[in-house]
């Protein structure tokens, strides 16, 4: 009776590892960029998605709505609020940015928007992260209220 052998052979499972190994050395390179990508992308949408909000509220209330940065830094995170009658009420709090990613802006540390859904300010936001070259987003706002995405932009 002839007995039929399984498995693999040694010379099948080094070839199979080598495979393996040369597959990763060109992939996870490009698996950290579309990460550090899909961070900026999230970041940049939180912020662009609270200008949003608080400008459709203070339409909404008819009454002005202000986002604040977090300890005059944008990058600390900001705050989403309305003050009627003297009271404040937070309507949105975004966390502080990972340590690897920076958000600049023109000056401004507080927005408000008018009843209207005017901004009170014209503001460029930069959003970069530790890479160097056109990974950046930036994003305008402009006294109309509308928000400007521009992508590619050059990080130092």
């Amino acid at each position: 009776m002839i007995m039929k052998q399984t498995g693999l052979t040694l010379i099948e499972l080094v070839v199979t590892l080598a495979v393996i190994s040369i597959l990763l050395v060109l992939g996870v390179p490009q698996f950290q960029s579309t990460t550090a990508n899909s961070r900026l992308t999230t970041t940049i949408n939180k912020l662009t998605g609270d200008l949003a909000f608080a400008r459709t509220e203070a339409i909404k209330r008819g009454e002005p709505v202000a986002v604040t940065a977090s300890s005059n830094n944008w990058a600390n995170g900001w705050t989403t609020a309305v003050t009627i009658s003297g009271v404040t009420e937070d309507l949105r709090f975004s966390p502080a940015l990972t340590a690897d990613v920076a958000l600049t802006t023109s000056g401004v540390n507080a927005i408000q928007f008018n009843a209207d859904g005017r901004s009170t300010a014209s503001v460029n936001f930069t959003l970069c992260d530790d890479r160097t070259g056109s990974f950046g987003k930036l994003v305008n706002l402009a006294t109309t209220g509308q928000t400007f995405l521009r992508v590619n932009q050059t990080c130092p």
